[in-house]
């Protein structure tokens, strides 16, 4: 708990191209099966009409795929896959 600590966030938006404004809401680990993120999808899906709001999964696994073909499928513009991070990112 001393070591994350809320920030702006400002550089990893900037490294990301993710304007200042956006609010982000973040998944950060594994992407398998058993984490049911397609409610994360299914969030972002039903929250597309709020224009400063970004869905970010963080991770690798196996479902990552499934769940980026998913996102495409149904056009989810709100959304945004990104690899594993460094620890202090």
């Amino acid at each position: 708990t001393d070591f994350i600590q809320p920030t702006s966030g400002t550089d990893l938006k900037n490294d990301l191209n993710i304007g200042p404004s956006k609010r982000i809401v973040l998944y950060s680990g594994s992407m398998g099966e058993k984490q049911g993120l397609e409610i994360v999808l299914m969030a972002a899906e039903q929250l597309q009409h709020v224009p400063d709001l970004l869905f970010v999964l963080s991770g690798e696994g196996p479902a990552k795929r499934r769940l980026q073909n998913l996102a495409e499928e149904r056009k989810i513009c709100n959304i945004l896959f990104i690899n594993a991070q460094p620890y202090n990112r």
